[in-house]
Order: C-alpha cells, then structure tokens, then sequence
C-alpha cells in the first residue's frame, strides 16, 4: 500500500500528464520508469540548483560546465527513481564520475560537494514537504512524511559516500602519476639526460636556471612512526629553505629513510652558506649532508651528487649533525671506491693506520703538522703542547711509516685526512 502511494506522490510531484496510474493496473505499470514528466522536473531543479550553488572563478566553471548539469540531472533521476521503488545499487553514473574527475583535476576541495549536495538535499527536501503540505488524499500525508524525507536523507549519504570515495580513489590515482612524473624528471636531472627547462618547471616547479643548493637529510633518530619522520624532514627542509631566504624547496624521497632536497635561488648564494645550516640541525634533531651550491641543470645535478657524498661520509663517520661537501670533499672523492681506499690508507700509512688511541693521537698530530706546512711551532700550539713533545711524537711517527715525511707527503696527508674523517672504512 505505501508503495502505491509513492508512487501516486513521485508521480504528482513532478506533474505527470494524464494523472496517476488508474486503480487495478498490473505492478509492472504501477513501478515501471518515471514518467517523461520526470526528466523535465528534474532538469528545472538541477538550472535552480546550480545557479543556487556558491560562486567559482570564471577558469574553473568553464572547465566543468560540460560535466556539471548532466552530472546533477543524473544524480536527481537515480534517487527519484529510488523513491519511487527502483532497488537498483545507486552507483555514481558516468557523468557523476566525470564530475568528481574533473574537481580533482581542478585542485577543487572536496568541500564543495558536500556543499552542494547539502544544497540540493534541502531543496529536494523542501519541495516535498511543500507538495505534501497540497497532496490529496491528505490521509496518505503522514506515512509519506516518514517515508520520504528519510529516505532522501539516507540517498544523499549514499550519494556523499560514493563520491567521498571516487574522489579519494582518483587524487590517490592523480598523487602517483604526479609522483611517477616526478621521479622520472628527477632521475633524468640526476643522470645527466636532457629535460627541457619548461617540462622541469611544470613538473618540478623549479626553474633550473636559478642557482640550487642540493641536500640530503636523514633522522638522528629513526625510531618514530615514518609519517612523523618524513614530516620532520620535511618541516627541516622548509625551514632551511627560509633561512637561506629561498621559496618553499623541492622534496623527494627515494626511500623510508632519506629526503632528496633541492633549494632554489635566484640570486647566488652567500659564501659560507652551508656551514649556517648547523642551526637549523640542531632545531629539528635532522642530519643534513649539504653539496655545494651551483646553477643550471648541471648545477642542479652536481649540488645533489655532492650533497649525496656528503651524507655517504657522514654514515661511515657516524656524523649526527650537519656535514657539508666543502669539509668532506677529499674524503668523499677517495672513498668512493671502500675497498681500494682502504688499499690506500694500509700502504701509505703501514703502521701508522692501526686502531689503538696511541697511534690515533700520532696520526692527528702528523696530520696537524702537514696542515700547518710541517711548521714544528704551529703545530705545538694547534695540539696545546710543548715543540719538543711534537719532535718526539714525529720520530714516531716516521718510524712507523717507515720513511720521512718528505716522502710522499700529499699521499700521506690524503690517507690521514680519509682516516680522520671515516675512520677505518
């Protein structure tokens, strides 16, 4: 019986022409398709609910007036046809979908559709309380007011949910491919391959004739949750990016444990930059391995392979706060083969490379002493002891080296530089 008259209401509601199904007719006429009336009555509302809707920039309502009308018009006909007995799944139709495509695309948040289907909600709403209000037979009125106006509510759930989800599906879809796109620009910079300077600015947003400062940052502490970690990374990355008066940087990471970073200037950098950032560390309990600042694509590149080093040197030396190309750049460049720096260090050093506190304290004096262009007074003072104590300690020294220190003396300098800073690989 409620049936029945729903479907006398749906079918006065949008104004059949020739009147409700006569008494006695089969089922299948009494809950067959909507009348023709409907589609009419139903594009009426959707023209009066987007001219209701809140105002967009002219850019964006061109971009979706093709999908917008269809999308309601739709929308409005599967949950009359809803009300009116229709079981079928009320799935988000093409043009729905093309909608909530189009919105992503758009940057558009998804507040907006909550907007307007709260729109379109109470207006639905309002026109049948006011149809009802007219309604004959007037009995039928109260089974239909809790019929109805519960039943609009739960469809526009179901038709917040359905878009809820296809919109989060499709900026998730969106968010990879920008993401692909990303690497795949990132990658070519970084292997040295041509990228046209436009398709690294629409992409990127980094304009490559700038000058770039490349960094590598990691956690001091990575026992946290990742979400928090990379947050952390990232906030350090901004702020570095303020503090060296630059725009927001380029982020991207290549695995859960290190941040890609690449801050961008038009103007150079100031001398001695990199070694500023050791505030900035200190702050956000991040390690930063900075490069060297360059310019140009070749810039862009060469700064992230130093500040790559950079962080490869600090690992080895357990570094925990900022460690820049300019400190570690000899170290970097001998190192980059372990093995055979290894094979470096044992023959230019022979014993002089062993690991006990004795011999560590000789070999940070001769490297001392060759800092200082083997300078006996210098050296005394740079150590806080007597000249004679740095003459006796050289003796060693060249003892265990097996030759003076005129021999080979840039071989030696470069095996005690690469111990003092990674140790024994």
């Amino acid at each position: 019986m409620m049936l029945e008259s729903v479907h006398r209401f749906i079918r006065s509601l949008v104004g059949e022409e020739g009147g409700p199904p006569t008494e006695g007719a089969a089922p299948e006429a009494a809950e067959g398709a909507l009348p023709e009336s409907a589609a009419a009555w139903v594009a009426r509302l959707s023209r009066h609910l987007l001219e209701t809707l809140p105002g967009m920039s002219p850019d964006e309502a061109s971009a979706i007036a093709a999908v917008l009308p269809d999308a309601v018009e739709q929308r409005l006909l599967m949950m009359l046809r809803s009300l009116d007995g229709d079981t079928a799944p009320l799935e988000l139709a093409a043009e729905q979908v093309a909608l909530v495509h189009r919105m992503v695309h758009l940057g558009q948040p998804y507040s907006h559709f909550i907007v307007g289907l709260q729109t379109a909600r109470h207006k639905l709403t309002d026109l049948v309380l006011e149809h009802l209000n007219e309604y004959q037979p007037e009995q039928e009125r109260p089974a239909l007011l809790r019929f109805l106006i519960p039943s609009i509510g739960a469809l526009f759930d179901e038709t917040l949910d359905a878009m809820l989800s296809e919109y989060l599906a499709e900026r998730q879809r969106l968010m990879a491919r920008e993401l692909s796109n990303r690497q795949r620009v990132i990658s070519a910079l970084v292997s040295g391959q041509p990228v046209a300077r436009e398709q690294v600015l629409e992409v990127l947003g980094v304009d490559l004739d700038h000058h770039h400062l490349g960094l590598v940052l990691s956690p001091v502490d990575s026992s946290g949750l990742a979400l928090d970690v990379h947050n952390n990374m990232g906030r350090t990355a901004a702020a570095a990016a303020d503090f060296l008066g630059a725009d927001p940087p380029l982020t991207f990471l290549p695995d859960s444990a290190l941040m890609w970073c690449w801050i961008s200037r038009t103007t150079p950098f100031p001398d001695g930059c990199t070694d500023a950032l050791s505030a900035v560390c200190a702050q956000r309990h991040v390690h930063i391995a900075a490069g060297v600042p360059a310019s140009g694509a070749a810039g862009f590149r060469r700064s992230h392979l130093a500040a790559l080093d950079a962080h490869r040197v600090a690992e080895t030396a357990g570094d925990r706060a900022l460690t820049t190309y300019h400190d570690v750049g000899l170290a970097a460049l001998l190192s980059a083969d372990p093995e055979r720096a290894r094979w470096f260090v044992d023959e230019e050093l022979r014993d002089l490379a062993a690991e006990d506190p004795k011999t560590a304290d000789l070999r940070a004096t001769a490297l001392e002493y060759l800092r200082t262009g083997q300078n006996l007074l210098s050296t005394a003072a740079a150590l806080h002891v007597h000249r004679n104590t740095v003459v006796y300690r050289l003796k060693n020294i060249e003892r265990l080296l097996g030759r003076g220190f005129d021999e080979r003396p840039l071989e030696i300098h470069a095996a005690l530089a690469l111990m003092e800073r990674i140790g024994t690989l």
